[in-house]
């Protein structure tokens, strides 16, 4: 029976309690929490000091969640771990004492590891710093004459927080006692997008381009009062712009006929010498210095052009796109905006998320039991024992590019039917990215790893008769995923009001840059410009140099973790409900949500102007950073926490100061520490020296370029990559996600689909389109 009348949110009824002791749990806990489940955290109490930004982190991570304090060497009360339906631990992690199983035994546990519970890194410690440096990200991020460079807030945290609620949902789904095992390493080394199968198949690592983008000049320019991102490069869809900035150009005076002399591309870009190319790259490095930013953004916004300013963290709390949303909210009545909803929501019976505004609630161990056993009976799926998470579960993308069809992915994984609705008349342009001279649209490396395990038909959507196909279509799904620019699916009657006439409980996600509301739903734009509105641009690299932002396009892998978890919840809802939804989900704003520690900080604390390179912005480990060892440039991660971790690296490095022995002298002096550090690791090699100071309990990870990741032992114990052969590109190593499941099927049951390639089976099974009607529509190019 339908619990409509008494669900108040999406996840009513979930208990979830939080043992873990890192931030990308905490982040993982209030994402479940804000999709309406009820979580409690479980800390122990700590008199030492907190840095102000770590403890906001706590506080922004706990927002309408409830915590129970216990006292040091305290157990954690049996009857709070036999209330809950979910578990989070970090088992490596000091902290609580270790809970056993068997005291939750019809819950799913969940373990969060940097590495994974099994393999041989299983015990290695690793924070977002390690964690970055093993998953091949790290080594590419940054410029080719400096160490690789971090995001100076926890990029891992970002996507390993949304991979624990897809993990838990995903768990739920399946039904039964489940164990989940969730590496961080893998949840980030999946979101490098194929970069270990390309390094693979050419031979050597993609390396550090400065921000270029693989193009070959700067994608982020000096501005007279700031920063804007362009990217030179790309196919047809960036023409336009390219085509106004020239104008732009020549409105300046600045020489640009020769540029405009036919369509800029990449390929065009490269195909220069390098002193036409520094000749170029001149002219546009006088055309941002004369112009402003904001200047500059409010042409782009007006004329929609793929060009956007690179925010600060108040320019990001100033956004008039953000604002329209209702993005943020007014932190505990002070005055200060912390991001709030990180996706627009409702279902069919109006239910949205949950938009809490205040800290967690203390509460002692038996008031959390009572909030656990107050909640509504939940009657979960059936159990899927033998299967994957969503076998028999059908979805139909009309997704593009990178951000849209990893949500598929995600399904595909794990048992579900994910059919891409594509065209031959306008391809996916990732078909078009490099691809074989020999197979055409078949043969992209790019849109190989992205789309593993799909299924693919091809379908005119200019045509009134291949729209008929594509709605029948739609409609026999559970799921519709689109990434089109608004209005589109309007258009062409696929828009979630239009299906929902005659499939009310339809659950159907829109995805694009900025939402489809707002001032600027319009403006278009990719990972590029997500990174740049959202603040990681402005977060990413030297002090001393322009911002780069995070290797690969940031929003691209963010996004759709939080798409997957809430297409999760919202079919766990369905199930109990009868309700569909519609989700408006913006890449700026769940790339938003993940930096809200940062952009409280920047009311509640101050502004920090700096990007900090590979040190800590809490000044709190030291040394904190990449240094470079023996070998073609080869570099660890290395990072002290605490005295005694220092006190066994100085055991290691020989002769040190006396005042090193504490934080503010190895602050006060981090030049230097951080010289002697590069003093001992110059000459080891990498691998072997992460193997000396993980044995004396340090933080030291081998930065991982894309070779080193296809030959990692731990991700190849953890069956990270799945072999497979494509009909054009031959062998293939397509990466997983970062979660292994207990007795379910996970992988992919083929490799991605070449265009078309399963019109006539789909068509038949779905719409159950016989021969000679299948025939007649793909003779007249309908469909095929």
């Amino acid at each position: 029976m339908a619990e409509s009348a008494r669900a108040t949110s999406v996840l009513d009824g979930l208990a979830v309690l939080d043992l873990g002791g890192t931030d990308a749990v905490h982040l993982g806990a209030r994402l479940l929490s804000d999709l309406g489940a009820e979580v409690v955290r479980v800390a122990v109490e700590d008199e030492a000091r907190v840095p102000e930004r770590q403890r906001l982190r706590d506080d922004v991570w706990g927002m309408g969640t409830h915590r129970v304090i216990l006292a040091p060497g305290e157990q954690v009360p049996a009857e709070l771990l036999a209330a809950a339906d979910v578990v989070l631990t970090t088992p490596f992690e000091a902290g609580l004492p270790a809970p056993r199983r068997e005291q939750s035994p019809d819950a799913v546990w969940v373990s969060v590891t940097p590495f994974g519970l099994t393999g041989p890194r299983a015990t290695w410690r690793a924070g977002d710093l390690g964690v970055m440096a093993s998953s091949g990200n790290l080594y590419i991020s940054g410029y080719d004459d400096r160490a690789p460079v971090r995001c100076s807030q926890p990029l891992a945290d970002a996507h390993v927080g949304p991979e624990v609620a897809i993990a838990v949902l995903f768990a739920l789904n399946a039904g039964g006692r489940r164990e989940v095992d969730v590496s961080a390493v893998e949840s980030i080394a999946m979101a490098n997008m194929g970069l270990g199968d390309r390094a693979r198949t050419l031979g050597q690592p993609l390396t550090r381009d400065g921000g270029r983008g693989g193009v070959g000049t700067s994608q982020v320019w000096r501005c007279r009062d700031g920063f804007v991102g362009l990217g030179l490069g790309g196919g047809i869809a960036r023409q336009p712009t390219m085509d106004r900035v020239f104008q732009l150009m020549a409105e300046d005076g600045i020489e640009v006929a020769d540029l405009r002399d036919g369509p800029w591309s990449s390929t065009r870009w490269k195909s220069m010498s390098p002193t036409e190319q520094d000749e170029v790259t001149a002219r546009f490095d006088a055309f941002f210095a004369g112009r402003g930013a904001a200047e500059l953004q409010a042409i782009a916004y007006k004329e929609n052009l793929m060009m956007a300013a690179v925010l600060t963290g108040a320019e990001v709390l100033a956004s008039e796109q953000l604002a329209a949303r209702e993005f943020f909210v007014d932190f505990e009545n002070t005055g200060a905006p912390v991001p709030g909803p990180f996706v627009a929501l409702n279902t069919s019976a109006g239910r949205g998320l949950r938009v809490p505004t205040a800290r967690a609630t203390t509460v002692s161990a038996a008031e959390a039991v009572a909030l656990f056993d107050a909640r509504p009976a939940r009657q979960g799926p059936g159990d899927t024992t033998g299967g994957g998470a969503w076998e028999g579960l059908s979805m139909v993308e009309f997704m593009t590019s990178g951000a849209g069809p990893l949500i598929g992915r995600y399904f595909a994984e794990n048992g579900a039917d994910v059919i891409r609705v594509e065209s031959r008349g306008r391809p996916d342009f990732l078909r078009m990215v490099a691809p074989h001279e020999d197979h055409g649209l078949d043969a992209s490396p790019l849109f190989d790893s992205i789309n593993a395990g799909k299924r693919s038909i091809a379908v005119d959507l200019a045509r009134p008769e291949g729209l008929a196909v594509a709605r029948r279509l739609a409609l026999a799904a559970d799921v519709v995923t689109e990434n089109f620019a608004p209005r589109t699916m309007r258009k062409f009657g696929l828009d979630h009001a239009s299906l929902a006439v005659e499939r009310p409980d339809v659950i159907y996600l829109s995805s694009c840059l900025s939402g489809h509301t707002g001032p600027y739903k319009d403006f278009p734009g990719f990972g590029g410009q997500g990174s740049a509105l959202s603040g990681y641009t402005w977060l990413t690299g030297w002090p001393d140099r322009v911002p780069l932002g995070p290797a690969q396009a940031v929003t691209d892998s963010i996004s759709p973790r939080f798409g997957a978890a809430v297409v999760a919840a919202l079919l766990q809802h369905r199930a109990r409900t009868g309700e569909g939804a519609r989700v408006d989900l913006s890449q700026v704003e769940t790339a938003a949500w993940t930096l809200a520690p940062w952009l409280l900080a920047e009311s509640l604390v101050g502004p920090d102007t700096e990007r900090w390179g590979n040190r800590d912005p809490d000044r709190a480990a030291v040394p904190h950073g990449a240094f470079r060892c023996s070998g073609l440039d080869r570099w660890i991660a290395i990072a002290v926490r605490d005295d005694v971790q220092w006190a066994r690296l100085a055991e290691v490095l020989g002769d040190t100061p006396r005042r090193w022995s504490t934080p503010a002298g190895r602050l006060a002096d981090i030049d230097a520490v951080e010289a002697a550090v590069t003093a001992w690791t110059s000459r080891q090699d990498p691998v072997q020296a992460a193997g000396i100071l993980q044995f004396h309990g340090i933080e030291a990870v081998p930065v991982a370029n894309g070779i080193d990741t296809v030959c990692d032992p731990q991700l190849h114990h953890r069956g990270h990559f799945q072999v497979t052969t494509h009909p054009r590109l031959g062998e293939r190593f397509y990466e997983r996600t970062g979660f292994r499941f207990d007795a379910l099927r996970q992988g992919y049951e083929r490799p991605s689909p070449l265009l078309g390639q399963h019109s006539r089976d789909v068509l038949g099974e779905y719409l159950g389109m016989g021969e000679s009607e299948y025939r007649d529509l793909a003779e007249r190019g309908i469909v095929g």
